[in-house]
């Protein structure tokens, strides 16, 4: 009894008090919209600190407080010397593009992050449109070119918003621009998923890739207007 008594506390003596455990690594796993230097700088894990004598719970809750756009958060240890902090940031539909700032947006249209990067977000960017005044996280923005972006993003279904790199929205209605600079013009929220679904097959004609696309008009999906440096068709 003696000896196991004192190879456990030998042992709890090398888990607490040697340097082989001191923290010498940090991950920030998860993030799209934050920046991970900031995500640590929250969590206050301090380098060469021992791996063991961390209050995980007051940092994750610490992180989650700072930062309305985290959906859930969890700090994990990796022996002998690496913290993880893994993210899960709550999607956003939109991200609009004001002032040189990144504005990420909910379904809803309410305010989750707001970025002077875009890092990893692969949300759709609403361009051509300026906010005056300041925006704060969870604020609901209702300007009528929001909301039209929005109802036009929520209708596409995610495994074809990948055609999606940016909206704009004026008088005419919803366009995009799938790739490179060309214009898609949507028209109104009607019919998006069979609008989607015929340029995802006119952008599969290899014959018309070899082409310059000026513009494709699809608001009317069963006569499509296309003009290339050939010419409409």
């Amino acid at each position: 009894m003696v000896i196991l008594l004192t190879t456990l506390g030998s042992l709890l003596y090398f888990a607490f008090f040697s340097s082989y455990f001191n923290i010498e690594i940090i991950e920030v796993k998860g993030v799209y919209s934050l920046e991970p230097s900031l995500v640590e700088e929250i969590a206050d894990v301090k380098f060469g600190s021992n791996l063991f004598l961390q209050n995980n719970w007051s940092k994750e809750n610490a992180i989650k407080k700072e930062y309305s756009i985290i959906d859930n958060v969890k700090i994990k240890q990796e022996l002998p010397n690496k913290v993880i902090i893994e993210i899960t940031e709550k999607k956003p539909e939109l991200v609009l593009l004001n002032n040189d700032n990144y504005v990420f947006l909910d379904s809803k249209g309410e305010v989750l992050n707001i970025n002077d990067k875009l890092n990893q977000s692969t949300a759709p960017i609403l361009t051509g449109i300026e906010l005056l005044g300041t925006i704060k996280e969870g604020q609901v923005l209702v300007k009528k070119e929001i909301r039209a972006a929005l109802q036009f993003i929520v209708k596409v279904p995610e495994d074809k918003q990948y055609l999606i790199k940016e909206i704009r929205v004026d008088d005419y209605g919803v366009a995009i621009y799938p790739t490179g600079s060309y214009k898609v013009m949507v028209g109104e929220n009607s019919d998006v998923l069979k609008k989607i679904r015929t340029l995802e097959t006119l952008l599969r004609d290899s014959a018309l890739l070899g082409n310059t696309i000026y513009y494709i008009d699809i608001s009317n999906p069963d006569k499509i207007i296309l003009k290339t440096k050939e010419g409409i068709s």
